[in-house]
């Protein structure tokens, strides 16, 4: 099995120091990130923007049903959740059986979310699982 990681990262700058900050992630090979596009301005060439705003390149819904809308406008669509118990598992694999293209799990405690379960039931879609980290030292 082969595993990819593909790094997404959210700026945490101030606006004063977003395009000096993007230049440096630009330089480093990171081409995703996750910020409103708005802060982002005339910075954001050569960046996929993944952001809940119809001006982002891959659109983040929180309501299953808005995937499609999003998919319809030919933008990527993903669906944003956060991952409490079982019962959202379900809700994961409906939004990839809408055409999401990707799901963004978040949880507060990784030892909660069945991950596996949800990467297993995906196996077969084109959906891409991005999951949630506070710092690097979670992704190790």
């Amino acid at each position: 099995m082969i595993k990819s990681k593909e790094l997404i990262i959210s700026p945490k700058v101030s606006n004063k120091s977003v395009a000096s900050f993007l230049s440096q992630i630009k330089q480093e090979g990171i081409s995703t990130i996750y910020a409103d596009p708005k802060n982002v301005g005339k910075y954001r060439d050569g960046f996929n923007i993944i952001y809940p705003s119809d001006e982002a390149d891959s659109v983040v819904c929180r309501d299953i049903q808005n995937i499609s809308k999003v998919k319809n406008s030919g933008k990527l669509a993903g669906y944003y959740i956060k991952v409490t118990g079982k019962k959202d598992e379900d809700k994961i694999v409906q939004a990839a059986s809408n055409g999401a293209d990707f799901v963004i799990v978040d949880a507060n405690d990784w030892k909660i979310i069945p991950l596996e379960n949800i990467i297993a039931k995906l196996q077969k879609t084109s959906t891409k699982v991005y999951t949630m980290a506070g710092s690097a030292d979670e992704v190790r």
